[in-house]
């Protein structure tokens, strides 16, 4: 078992002992490099003054879950002038600081929040191995983006719920490869603005009807094009269609009658005359279905 496991550890660590049940495992580990460097001033030190516990989930294996006790040192600062006196070991190419898990292991959950979402997410990692709240995994979706991200040329900004009726967020995608750009807290002009001053390079921005978003974007980025996507095409052309009939549909209804009254032969004007309320109501159906 050892031996099939030790290739998948971070080279950084060593593997000091496995323990092993039928839905679990447990690796003991400890860095491999016996000098660490103080953060501050630089230089290495070897001279341990303490030890502590590190316990990170990471990725399963054989649908059995892994945990990972890490042994880390705290080293004195052998530079006079440095104000740290006191120093624990990097563990950044392992974790993030104060993470219970392995920097591994939360992409992972990241992409799978940010591509299901908390429920769906929450299920699905549960059949893999690697348990996690819904709630936690919207945490780590939010907490850090993912490395490497290029700003989208064409911006999808619309809405989404965090509790329906109740919380609302903004959810930033790039229309031409379809994949999720960043989860924005709340659906506020001034955080989609602070956004795209912070990520210039955004050409068309298509959004929803909201004002904040249009007064968002124009702050943001003014020299961006603003558009509306085809569902909200198809809105807009239901809300025309639909006040039309509103506006006018006594008159509608009184020239049925003067037709069915007066011209029989007419009948088949009088069909589509009658036919648009359910031409609404088809529009509407559609825009549902989308």
């Amino acid at each position: 078992m050892a031996k099939r496991i030790l290739p998948l550890i971070p080279s950084s660590l060593v593997v000091d002992h496995v323990q092993q049940s039928t839905d679990a495992i447990s690796i003991d580990c400890r860095f491999r490099s016996a000098r660490t460097k103080c953060p501050d001033c630089r230089k290495a030190s070897h001279r341990v003054h303490s030890h502590y516990q590190r316990h990170l989930s990471d990725l399963p294996w054989q649908g059995r879950s892994v945990t990972i006790n890490l042994d880390v040192r705290r080293l004195h600062c052998g530079n006079e002038k440095c104000r740290r006196r006191i120093f624990a070991e990097n563990v950044g190419d392992v974790t993030w600081r104060y993470s219970q898990r392995t920097s591994r292991l939360e992409d992972v959950h990241r992409s799978i929040g940010v591509a299901l979402g908390g429920e769906a997410g929450m299920r699905l990692v549960a059949r893999l191995g690697m348990p996690l709240s819904a709630d936690t995994i919207l945490r780590i979706a939010r907490a850090r983006s993912p490395e490497n991200c290029e700003v989208p040329r064409i911006l999808g900004v619309d809405d989404w719920a965090w509790r329906r009726g109740q919380r609302y967020g903004t959810i930033l995608v790039n229309l031409e490869t379809n994949n999720v750009v960043d989860l924005l807290p709340d659906r506020e002009k001034d955080t989609l603005s602070g956004w795209l001053s912070d990520h210039p390079g955004v050409e068309v921005i298509a959004r929803d009807r909201a004002g904040a978003y249009a007064r968002g974007a124009r702050e943001g980025a003014p020299e961006a094009q603003q558009v509306a996507d085809r569902w909200h095409l198809l809105r807009n052309c239901f809300d025309a269609l639909q006040n039309v009939v509103e506006r006018r549909y006594r008159i509608i209804r009184d020239v049925g009658k003067a037709l069915m009254s007066n011209h029989p032969a007419k009948a088949a004007d009088l069909m589509i005359l009658a036919g648009l309320p359910r031409c609404v109501r088809s529009v509407q159906d559609h825009i549902a279905r989308r």
